[in-house]
């Protein structure tokens, strides 16, 4: 149900004009190859885990140097951080049994929300 949650929150940016190439997955949860793996399929998109450990940290530095002017601003900021180089890449073969999942995650969902 994460997988599927981070497909509506990608899909909902998308639909507002933000294109979405890859995404990059941070914290603990990046270095599992597995959890990228399922990621990447349920997105169809890349997934670039990051060498870095502490994202809230690397935020942080960030918003500093824009502070600072070292960066004109936080676009700037995060272009300057390096992506891996080795981003999984979604199995096509697996998209038609992805999309039945996701189709069936949203029923349950919504059958779900009428009795929260």
């Amino acid at each position: 149900s994460v997988g599927f949650m981070l497909r509506e929150n990608v899909a909902m940016l998308e639909a507002y004009g933000v294109q979405v190439n890859v995404v990059r997955s941070l914290g603990g949860g990046a270095k599992s190859m597995l959890w990228g793996k399922i990621k990447a399929d349920i997105l169809q998109k890349p997934v670039s885990p990051q060498s870095f450990s502490e994202s809230t940290s690397l935020g942080a530095a960030m918003l500093g140097q824009v502070a600072m002017g070292t960066f004109p601003n936080l676009a700037a900021a995060f272009a300057a951080i390096p992506v891996s180089e080795n981003p999984i890449i979604p199995d096509k073969q697996k998209t038609a049994a992805v999309n039945m999942a996701f189709e069936k995650y949203q029923r349950i969902y919504m059958a779900m929300e009428s009795i929260l």
